[in-house]
């Protein structure tokens, strides 16, 4: 079964883990800390089990002793899970803005996009006041990374090898005539996407749709988004595409420094 691929049936389901959530949410409840025996009952799980819970927990970073006490808590590793998804969500409120301008200066869609589970998924999305043609995207929907702008762009934060390896364990799929399958004829696109700073989906995904995307950096350098302007072919003309390009890096520089990327 894939990564984030739902589960229709109960026996997908793993015991231990389930268990181990269950001590995590009850200790999250207790400000002061609580002990195995208080753990137990709380969770209606066993002494021995709650203690090798709280035990593999302690090991990884996620539970400490409280000083002079018997007791446990949660530490503040758990605090950074929860702060990663934050960032996530300051990233979609402060482009909002951003993309709206773009959108409105480009009279094209743009998308906004993160990494998850070896996709591109979209958190944001602006539609084309000027077109009639619809984009399929949504808010939620996924994408690969390889025959996409906004994947070519992220992919471009690892490096060959990583991308290497990455497709050594997963086909990579077909979506047009135009979609790369090779793994080092990727390898050399996402070359060249470093070094011109933007990426193009050329019909690569879509038939009929073009789409040229950009980075979107925090403070660690480090590319956490994608942005695109995806166009109907036959509206992109040689003569925007610089116009397009330079529109998307301005815009990327302006919501990179408020996520604290510094130039």
């Amino acid at each position: 079964m894939l990564c984030g691929e739902k589960m229709e049936n109960d026996k997908y389901m793993l015991q231990t883990l389930e268990r181990a959530i269950a001590v995590v949410e009850a200790l999250a409840l207790e400000k002061n800390g609580c002990g195995v025996t208080k753990l137990s009952k709380t969770t209606n799980i066993n002494k021995s089990t709650v203690f090798k819970i709280l035990y593999t927990l302690s090991q990884k970073g996620y539970v400490e002793r409280v000083p002079d006490s018997e007791d446990y808590r949660l530490s503040v590793k758990v605090l950074q899970l929860g702060s990663a998804i934050l960032e996530q969500m300051d990233l979609r409120s402060i482009a909002m803005p951003y993309l709206q301008q773009l959108s409105l200066a480009t009279k094209e869609t743009v998308h906004l996009g993160i990494l998850d589970n070896f996709e591109v998924v979209y958190i944001e999305k602006y539609e084309s006041v000027e077109h009639s043609i619809r984009m399929h995207s949504q808010v939620g929907k996924r994408s690969p990374l390889h025959c996409t702008g906004m994947g070519k762009i992220i992919l471009s934060d690892f490096s060959d090898e990583e991308i290497r390896e990455m497709f050594s364990k997963r086909p990579i799929l077909r979506y047009t005539d135009a979609t790369i399958t090779e793994v080092e004829k990727l390898v050399e696109e996402i070359e060249l996407v470093r070094e011109k700073g933007h990426a193009f989906d050329n019909m690569e995904h879509e038939e009929g749709i073009r789409c040229i995307a950009v980075a979107i950096r925090d403070r660690t350098k480090h590319i956490v988004a994608a942005i695109s302007v995806s166009v109907p072919v036959m509206f992109l003309t040689e003569e925007r595409v610089p116009f397009i390009i330079e529109e998307l890096k301005k815009t990327s520089k302006q919501i990179s420094y408020q996520m604290g990327y510094s130039y």
